[in-house]
């Protein structure tokens, strides 16, 4: 994952990815955002601008440097995170390397089913993070309450409802919802037990009418779906209004 880099950055940021973790290629590289700033001495320590200021609609050259990557065979496959269906769509106008994957929140209360047509249509991987919604803290996101909405979306009546028919956990409704959306999910936890339910997903299926139950609940509350607070330099940059 790239993260706020110029174009001119990126070989040099991958290249230290790949000398940490002692590897010659990596599978996919992602670009994090659809941003990049102004680096100083170090890029890779240059995030949403804090160094010397943003510069917006970059990603497409940065792009470009991506594909020189997997020119150079640094990199098998590359991608993006929370880029909407207009910015995917302007670097793949001049892209001779299509994207591979899309890296979003989605979930039960966030579906983004416009999106994940237009990717699918254009043969692009959909991976959901957070795809038991976000457990981060409310500094990073424009929440209005102080509850996650993990915590809410896994106590939701009619998802454990669901997952009673089939002895299954409401994280694990959650997860095969997304699954049977054609999404790949990543899913994050230290706990054994949890780790165990994390993959086994695949000895039940959710029927039509679960699959609307869980449908209708697309932005149905009032926190859903995480939105990042950027650095005041770089709100008003249309560039930066991460509508995905």
């Amino acid at each position: 994952m790239i993260m706020a880099v110029e174009p001119k950055s990126v070989e040099m940021v991958v290249q230290k990815s790949l000398d940490r973790l002692k590897i010659e290629y990596s599978d996919l590289l992602l670009m994090h955002f659809p941003d990049s700033c102004i680096c100083a001495d170090e890029p890779e320590e240059c995030h949403f601008g804090v160094k010397s200021g943003v510069k917006p609609d970059v990603y497409v050259n940065v792009w470009k440097k991506m594909e020189d990557l997997v020119d150079s065979g640094k990199v098998r496959s590359i991608g993006f995170a929370n880029f909407n269906i207009e910015k995917i769509s302007a670097v793949m106008e001049e892209a001779r390397i299509m994207p591979a994957v899309l890296q979003i929140e989605t979930h039960a209360y966030l579906q983004k089913r416009e999106l994940i047509n237009f990717c699918k249509e254009k043969d692009i991987a959909v991976i959901a993070y957070s795809p038991h919604a976000p457990l981060t803290p409310r500094e990073y996101c424009s929440y209005m309450t102080n509850n996650p909405l993990a915590d809410i979306i896994l106590e939701d009546d009619d998802i454990a409802y669901i997952g009673n028919k089939y002895s299954k956990s409401a994280a694990q409704v959650v997860l095969r919802h997304s699954i049977q959306r054609g999404i790949a999910v990543l899913s994050k936890t230290m706990l054994p037990i949890r780790i165990k339910q994390n993959v086994d997903l695949f000895d039940f299926e959710l029927t039509d009418e679960d699959m609307a139950v869980l449908d209708s609940m697309d932005e149905t509350h009032e926190n859903t779906g995480c939105r990042f607070k950027l650095q005041s330099s770089a709100i008003d940059i249309p560039e930066y209004q991460y509508d995905w």
